[in-house]
């Protein structure tokens, strides 16, 4: 018999980046913005129905912004993991959204929706080294199936988790949205 563990997933509430649309990437880490404080309630709001028993989240700070608040009011120890940083694009960091379309014809977040990058040749990772590392985390939260995850992690890497986890592409991810999965 097949079991399917079910994860929830959240994108970091919105930063100053974000609403300048610039890549944040993993390199450049902002804090949230005045709007993205503010998201925090909702989503902890929007939570109340689930259960669950663990809260992973990216190490940069306005994962960590977002996780902590979450955590504490559910009262839940918060796990940092390294695999849920955001893409690396390279050079292409703190610049606009569209800075990418000479190189790749598209702007950086319709890039990041194709999951068919490679930011290597700028000093970034290619889609290659992302799913690897998104998949092997999902392959460690499979390894115990009594396990009810929470995770907060970037537009880049719910896109990943889309793909991963449905085997469709997703487009944009708003921030501070909540995703359910099976694995």
């Amino acid at each position: 018999m097949i079991t399917y563990m079910q994860i929830i997933v959240i994108r970091h509430a919105q930063t100053e980046y974000n609403k300048k649309e610039l890549i944040n990437g993993n390199l450049d880490d902002d804090h949230l913005s005045a709007e993205g404080l503010a998201q925090i309630p909702v989503i902890i709001d929007g939570l109340a129905p689930y259960t669950f028993d663990a809260l992973y989240t990216s190490p940069m700070y306005r994962s960590i912004q977002t996780a902590e608040p979450i955590a504490k009011h559910f009262n839940i120890t918060l796990r940092k993991d390294s695999r849920l940083i955001e893409i690396n694009l390279g050079s292409f960091q703190g610049q606009s959204w569209d800075a990418t379309i000479p190189d790749f014809g598209v702007n950086s977040s319709k890039l990041l929706s194709s999951c068919e990058y490679d930011f290597s040749p700028y000093g970034g990772e290619s889609a290659d080294e992302t799913r690897l590392r998104v998949q092997n985390f999902i392959d460690d939260l499979k390894k115990d199936q009594q396990q009810k995850p929470l995770i907060v992690c970037h537009g880049g890497i719910m896109r990943w988790f889309y793909y991963l986890c449905t085997g469709s592409k997703a487009g944009r991810i708003p921030n501070a949205s909540v995703h359910m999965f099976e694995i």
